[in-house]
């Protein structure tokens, strides 16, 4: 009569759970480390089972026995926990309040007990099979659901954003406290840093290396501001900063943002100040030159160095600025920047990549800085994009071939870095590039035929690299043309002809210190608007043709280091406009041409190491009365019977002999 009335009391039970929507919880707990608090021991509610067996005092008497509890609470559903017993022991009764959903924590009001190493459900499913998959599924809903959000709060994109681990933060609404404190203004030193009630941050970092003193009222809208402003920004990326008391520059930047002045403005001025302040700390602003209004509560546009269209900045312009330090990502939050002017700093470390997505940004200088790291392949996303000088910086890896999709790019100055590889063949998509300076690198690899693609091209510098092969005569489609420098590059063969024949506009062509050879074709003569031309250290041979003597308009003519011989043109002395010609270090013969003294402009004449003989009178000594300050020859001497080199007064005529 009691086992039948205690089993109806279970069914009658077992109905009010499943109409209350509740569901029965069964934990299998793994790990022997994990604690447990007590378990409250209660009366149970004995429930038969297909396959097993309860005598009249509770205990089992199939070979397994499973002892089950079971608590009906109010509104928040049930646990069941069972525990397979070993040997015959006797079953262990458990019976737990309401679990702790978030923690997954089972509590116990009495006492602790031991738990064994592995804490088994029970294996067979109960009756009512409806609810057992419920059970499930909940079950697999809830672990699901945690997975998803541990995968949001964690994943990241490479190395190039920054995720954030809000976990460490609680506030998402609006701060409780109303924010009425400001910082003390920056003192930019540490002499009267005690005697300041609330210090800046970037003096409390710079002073404490750490940021203490933060009122509770920018405190609790600092918390606000992470949680929520932060995390529009930042999106899928990392936060760095551990607490407010950090001092890497966003964090520095937002402690500032958190004061009442700065809560005055709108949304989008805040994230400005916010990317203008991390950029200040960034590159240690104290130490500039120029900072006037810099974190004031004036509004950015009245900033040193920033320009704006409305109230958004379009310009930065801090050149020669004595700036250290990086260029921080988050300049990459000026969504209306346009041109960015930062040469002749100091600044380290790699460009960020985030400039380049900046959807209207049009130019770029960041030449003479001690920049490191690979061109942004970014640049490919720039599509306004219409200047870019990385000039003298640090920059080394391959250049990206998504360079080629910025499309609108017209000057690209790249020279004296250290940037390696072969050219990719889609550099030469970029048909509106007027200047070209890949100088002074450790690029490889030939020239291709395609740089006759590059049509507008008015500056085109290759050298120094390590380029091989010859210089293709597709130079010649360049008619463009005004300056074509070739310098410290292995190539060899010949001088292109098409380079004279069709270069018309070249005011300027230098091929320096390559393996360049041949005679010097008169065809050159023909470039009446060369200013200067230098052939020097090359591989150049035979008699200069006596046709230079027609490019009256040239002002340097250096032939140093080639194979030159026979005698000196006395052509040359119908050049009225040169101001430099060095022709030392060839095999030129005979004597100095008296012409050479109606030079009047010229101003360095260099003929030493060749095999002259001659004795300097009047004529081109009288030119040191003008402009000539450097004259050098081979000095006079006496071998055997023959005398060698030049008899010429020093200084009185020659300024050395050698």
């Amino acid at each position: 009569m009691d086992q039948e009335k205690k089993e109806s009391e279970h069914e009658e039970m077992e109905e009010e759970v499943v109409e209350d929507g509740d569901s029965v919880i069964e934990e299998e707990v793994m790990d022997d480390d994990v604690e447990y608090e007590e378990v409250e021991e209660e009366p149970y509610v004995e429930e038969e089972y297909v396959e097993e067996e309860y005598d009249e005092d509770g205990e089992g008497t199939s070979e397994n026995p499973i002892a089950i509890e079971e608590t009906a609470t109010d509104d928040d559903g049930a646990n069941e926990d069972a525990d397979n017993a070993d040997g015959g022991d006797d079953a262990q009764e458990v019976s737990s309040q309401q679990g702790d959903e978030e923690q997954g924590l089972i509590q116990d009001s009495d006492q602790a007990r031991d738990l064994d190493e592995k804490f088994v459900a029970p294996r067979n499913p109960p009756k009512s099979s409806g609810l057992y998959w419920i059970i499930c599924l909940l079950i697999l809903a809830l672990l699901g659901g945690m997975a998803g959000l541990g995968y949001e709060l964690t994943k990241e994109e490479g190395n190039k954003s920054r995720s954030i681990d809000l976990s460490s933060t609680t506030p998402t609404n609006p701060p409780t406290i109303a924010t009425v404190s400001n910082f003390d203004a920056i003192q930019g030193n540490c002499d009267n840093y005690e005697s300041l009630t609330t210090p800046h941050p970037y003096d409390q970092c710079a002073c404490a290396e750490s940021i203490n003193n933060i009122p509770d009222d920018i405190a609790s809208r600092y918390n606000y501001l992470l949680s929520a402003f932060v995390g529009s920004l930042y999106g899928e990326g990392d936060w760095l900063a551990e607490d407010a008391s950090s001092c890497l520059p966003e964090n520095q930047a937002l402690v500032w943002l958190s004061t009442a002045e700065n809560s005055l403005f709108s949304e989008a001025e805040q994230q400005e100040r916010f990317a203008l302040a991390t950029f200040f700390s960034a590159t240690q602003g104290m130490q500039w030159t120029d900072k006037q209004s810099w974190m004031s509560s004036f509004d950015s546009c009245a900033w040193f160095g920033v320009e704006c269209d409305g109230t958004s900045a379009a310009v930065i312009s801090l050149e020669n600025n004595r700036m250290k330090g990086t260029f921080p990502p988050e300049m990459g939050l000026l969504s209306g920047l346009r041109d960015v002017y930062l040469t002749r700093n100091e600044l380290e470390g790699p460009i960020p990549e985030s400039l380049f997505l900046i959807p209207d940004i049009q130019m770029v200088d960041f030449s003479f800085n001690k920049l490191t790291g690979p061109v942004p392949p970014t640049v490919g996303d720039a599509k306004k994009l219409i200047h870019l000088n990385l000039e003298s910086n640090f920059l080394s890896g391959l250049i990206s071939k998504r360079i080629g999709e910025a499309e609108l790019l017209v000057f690209l100055e790249l020279g004296g870095n250290e940037l390696e590889g072969s050219v990719p063949v889609e550099f030469y998509q970029l048909s509106r590039l007027e200047m070209l300076d890949l100088k002074g690198n450790q690029l490889t690899g030939t020239i291709s035929t395609e740089i006759s693609r590059l049509f507008k091209l008015t500056s085109l510098g290759l050298g120094p690299n390590e380029f091989t092969g010859s210089i293709p005569t597709e130079v010649g489609d360049l008619l463009q043309l005004t300056s074509l420098t070739i310098r410290r590059v292995p190539f060899t063969g010949k001088l292109p002809d098409e380079i004279a024949q069709r270069l018309t506009n070249l005011v300027d062509l230098t091929i320096v210190d390559t393996g360049v050879n041949g005679l010097l074709d008169p065809v050159y003569t023909t470039m009446t608007s060369l200013t200067s031309l230098d052939l020097s250290n090359n591989m150049l041979r035979g008699a200069l043709p006596p046709e230079l003597g027609t490019m009256t308009k040239l002002e340097k003519l250096l032939l140093t280091g080639n194979l030159f011989d026979q005698t000196i043109p006395s052509q040359l002395g119908r050049m009225k406009a040169l101001k430099d010609l060095r022709l030392n270090d060839n095999q030129f013969e005979g004597s100095i041409p008296v012409q050479l003294g109606d030079l009047l402009a010229l101003e360095v004449l260099t003929l030493d190491e060749n095999n002259l003989v001659d004795r300097l009178v009047g004529g081109v000594c009288e030119l040191r009365s003008k402009k000539l300050t450097t004259l050098i020859v081979d000095c006079a001497a006496q071998d055997g019977p023959q005398l060698t080199g030049v008899i010429c007064a020093v200084p009185d005529c020659c300024t050395t002999c050698l």
